[in-house]
């Protein structure tokens, strides 16, 4: 990933959003994120909420229940974020990372495949798009 530029920005609104995600996981043991290549000189320019919407997209496709993930318990951004996509703290994983044995909180959403996460997240999609253009997300 040294390759990646150190000031990543949005294109223009009138660019559409071209990003290719990615979740794994299977039906029956819950889709997960992969750790995100941008790091926090990104912050603050929609890219994690894109891989978060193109993710939950594919997980949603794919037939999953639920989708889950972690993140640093000292990431409050991500968290913030995870929340408002509706994940939930449902545990924490000791000393997951090994760069420091910082612990992990664990994250699961509601039902990803019920109407009413449906309509939340059609709504979501919409007010990314009105901030940052069009997306096109191809799995």
């Amino acid at each position: 990933m040294e390759d990646l530029p150190q000031n990543l920005s949005p294109p223009p609104s009138s660019t559409p959003q071209l990003l290719d995600t990615s979740a794994s996981g299977t039906r029956e043991t819950k889709p997960t994120l992969p750790k995100s290549p941008f790091g926090r000189p990104s912050e603050g320019n929609g890219i994690g909420e894109l891989l978060l919407i193109g993710s939950l997209i594919a997980a949603r496709e794919y037939g999953s229940h639920v989708m889950t993930l972690e993140a640093r318990v000292s990431n409050f951004i991500a968290q913030r974020l995870y929340e408002k996509y509706s994940f939930k703290s449902v545990g924490i994983r000791k000393a997951y990372y090994a760069d420091n044995r910082e612990d992990a909180v664990i994250m699961t959403t509601t039902p990803i495949d019920s109407e009413e996460y449906g309509r939340m997240f059609q709504g979501l999609q919409e007010t990314w798009e009105s901030r940052w253009g069009p997306m096109i997300i191809e799995n």
